[in-house]
């Protein structure tokens, strides 16, 4: 390599701070780019849930592990709350702090170039405000609640709500800004309360989106979470009878699932369950049940006594199935609309 081509490559050479969110899937998402920024050249630090840190390594990117956001995430899962007061408080109460206190101890030994921040980077808005750190970027395979067209057809779900309506939750972001010596969120930003105004990549398509114009600066990328078979070397024992059950004429399987943010399993998964359990005599098929959902423990009494579920239906709950490997095995898939579905 001739000595000025080396300069050129040296320089282009950026460092990145990646943050993603507790959940698996939002990891997968940011996986194959930090893959890729690595196999460039570039440095990263990934900063994620203790959960998460094998996975993140085999990015290639150097690990460090949340605390302050940690502690935030442990609360909200110990202890669910699916109203809407109770959604804001779990998630934003005091989310901004706890970012700004992990994103600081990171940047201390790691002068980033760029963070690239998942679903609301308030933390990282506010570090750029203060000067402390450069320009951040978004990657998220989360709708863009904030922007004009959400609000004409808010969900109905109590986080899609809030998300929609900034207004709800300034009353928790902003004395947060207020301790770090920074003004209230301004009406003008609003639009970017849970996404990058600099860059923002968003792991979907328009199609998916509401109707709605947006900058210039977001750019659809479609799928990012690729292949996930490897993540599930070791898969259930009942996995095989979902397999094997192909062989099957009579058989259906069916997926059902409420993805990761609106997981109320009393608002679909257990309706569900009822009514396999109601209607299980007049079936005239084997039906083969499949249900992710974060709180399997909390649903798998639903099933009732008998072993699998109801007569004609074997039912298999799980907190956490790869939809790439589930999918060519359903003949039906129920969900709530799930983005990332």
């Amino acid at each position: 390599m001739a000595h000025d081509e080396m300069t050129l490559t040296t320089e282009k050479r950026q460092k990145f701070l990646v943050h993603t969110l507790f959940q698996k899937s939002h990891t997968l998402i940011a996986l194959p780019v930090v893959k890729e920024l690595v196999a460039r050249g570039h440095e990263v630090l990934w900063l994620g849930n203790p959960s998460e840190e094998s996975r993140i390594l085999s990015s290639g990117a150097r690990f460090v592990a949340t605390e302050d956001v940690a502690a935030c995430d442990a609360r909200l899962m110990e202890n669910p709350v699916f109203d809407p007061e109770g959604v804001a408080e779990a998630f934003f109460g005091d989310r901004l702090a706890a970012q700004v206190a992990d994103l600081r101890r990171a940047l201390a030994g790691f002068r980033a170039d760029c963070i690239l921040h998942d679903f609301a980077p308030q933390g990282a808005a506010a570090l750029c405000a203060l000067g402390e750190a450069p320009a951040y970027a978004s990657i998220t395979g989360t709708p863009l609640y904030t922007l004009s067209g959400a609000e004409k057809h808010p969900p109905a779900s109590a986080i899609g709500a809030l998300l929609c309506t900034p207004h709800m939750l300034l009353p928790l972001i902003d004395p947060q800004r207020a301790a770090l010596g920074l003004p209230p969120v301004r009406e003008e930003d609003f639009p970017w309360l849970h996404y990058s105004p600099y860059l923002c990549l968003q792991a979907s398509s328009p199609m998916l989106e509401f109707d709605q114009a947006v900058a210039d600066t977001t750019h659809f990328i479609g799928p990012l979470a690729g292949s996930t078979a490897t993540e599930w070397r070791d898969p259930p024992e009942w996995w095989q009878q979902i397999t094997d059950s192909k062989k099957e004429a009579s058989r259906v399987v069916i997926g059902l699932t409420q993805g990761t943010l609106v997981t109320d399993p009393s608002k679909l998964i257990v309706p569900v369950l009822e009514a396999l359990q109601k209607y299980s005599g007049q079936l005239d098929a084997d039906v083969y049940l499949v249900v992710a959902t974060p709180y399997a423990e909390q649903v798998k009494p639903r099933v009732g006594n008998k072993p699998g579920g109801p007569d004609g239906v074997r039912i298999h709950i799980s907190s956490w199935v790869p939809y790439d490997v589930l999918l060519p095995h359903c003949d039906v898939l129920i969900t709530n609309g799930g983005y990332g579905v």
